[in-house]
């Protein structure tokens, strides 16, 4: 849904992606200011988000990690056709 570098406004894969809230940015960077860093901005903007707070556990233990298949792997296949 969102693509962030560290520094510049975080924007939307999509232009005009109707889930997009431009207000999830405001009071946490200068939008206008493509120069500005993010830093750890980006975990507040996260928390804002998705409602779920940072956990310092994510940054010194091991993560559960899943392989996903890409899906264009899959593209034709019947069970994709779902009416």
């Amino acid at each position: 849904m969102v693509f962030g570098e560290l520094w510049g406004p975080v924007r939307p894969l999509r232009g005009n992606d109707p889930r997009w809230d431009p207000e999830w940015c405001r009071a946490l960077i200068d939008v206008g200011d493509e120069s500005e860093i993010w830093g750890v901005k980006i975990f507040a903007l996260m928390e804002r988000v998705m409602g779920s707070a940072v956990q310092p556990l994510w940054f010194t233990g091991p993560l559960r990690t899943v392989g996903v298949p890409a899906a264009s792997g899959y593209a034709g296949a019947s069970a994709w056709d779902v009416p």
